[in-house]
């Protein structure tokens, strides 16, 4: 399975799940993930505010969800009305996504789809699933999010220490 294949079946299947992935979600996700970023700017990716969106990403959500009301400057304010608001949406979008490959919806495949992007990280969570052996650079399609990291396990024990 490639990211785009992934894609593809997502869109099919994402309009089914939209109202029964709400109840999924941990109540308290969006302070796990918050205390698990900073709020200074990562000088690696750009990423910013309390829930280290980077400035591409809040773009997207900015431009695909023009009802949110989100600001060039919102992931970088003082006020976090816009990041928790942006991030309460990826949080819903994401756990549509990872449902349509059964993925479970908890703070860690949560916060792994918030770090690493929902399609790369469901594709690591199906590696790991499956005991693959394969590198990153066979499953993923930005290394550039993963610089560190050479297997699908260090990613996963990764991700699971920030939510632990």
């Amino acid at each position: 399975t490639t990211i785009e294949q992934l894609k593809t079946i997502q869109e099919e299947i994402i309009p089914t799940l939209e109202q029964e992935v709400k109840h999924l979600i941990p109540e308290d996700s969006m302070e796990v993930l918050k205390m698990n970023e900073w709020t200074d700017q990562n000088p690696k990716t750009g990423a910013a505010g309390i829930y280290q969106f980077t400035e591409e990403r809040w773009d997207e959500i900015s431009e695909t969800n023009p009802d949110l009301g989100l600001t060039e400057n919102g992931r970088v304010s003082k006020d976090p009305r816009e990041q928790e608001s942006a991030m309460k949406w990826e949080n819903e979008d994401n756990a549509k996504r990872l449902s349509a490959f059964t993925v479970p919806i908890n703070n860690s495949t949560l916060y792994g789809a918030h770090r690493f992007g929902v399609d790369n990280y469901t594709m690591i969570h199906i590696a790991a699933e499956a005991n693959s052996k394969d590198k990153l650079t066979n499953i993923v399609d930005n290394m550039k999010l993963f610089e560190g990291f050479k297997t699908v396990g260090q990613v996963m024990k990764y991700v699971k220490s920030k939510t632990d």
